[in-house]
């Protein structure tokens, strides 16, 4: 009996903890769907980040060996939903990962602030930003159209 307590006292706590990452996800486009977008792509979402810390894009092309992240950080939030519009440069069928990540505010500033000639709302980066945590991503194809 005591162990039944006490095991449900556990599962309680866990439930209640904190956890590491936000509760952030990409609702469009669909995961899994693998049907083609177009090049200028609108991402939408539910959740949002902590105080402290702030939600951006990254958008990588995957079918090319060393290609970098580039960070969008004018996420439209209003209420627990969000979105925004990310270019896909690249060829026209070529893949994308699109994730949406977390990091402390502070950095996210210090980037978009030496963002250099890309602007003040992006960065590129081979690497995700230290301290950053992923709380989704989706694949994508390019289609056919105008970058945004």
């Amino acid at each position: 009996m005591a162990v039944a307590v006490t095991a449900a006292g556990v599962l309680q706590a866990i439930r209640t903890w904190p956890s590491p990452v936000d509760e952030i996800s990409i609702e469009v486009p669909q995961h899994g769907s693998h049907t083609k977008v177009g090049p200028c792509l609108r991402v939408i979402g539910h959740g949002t980040s902590r105080p402290g810390t702030k939600q951006v894009i990254a958008v990588q092309q995957t079918d090319t060996s060393d290609s970098p992240m580039t960070f969008f950080t004018d996420v439209r939030i209003v209420g627990d939903e969000w979105q925004i519009s990310v270019p896909l440069t690249g060829p026209e069928d070529s893949w994308f990962r699109i994730r949406s990540v977390v990091l402390s505010t502070k950095l996210a500033d210090y980037l978009e602030s030496v963002g250099g000639s890309v602007g003040r709302s992006r960065w590129i980066s081979p690497t995700m930003p230290p301290g950053s945590a992923i709380t989704d991503s989706v694949d994508v194809q390019r289609g056919p159209g105008q970058i945004c």
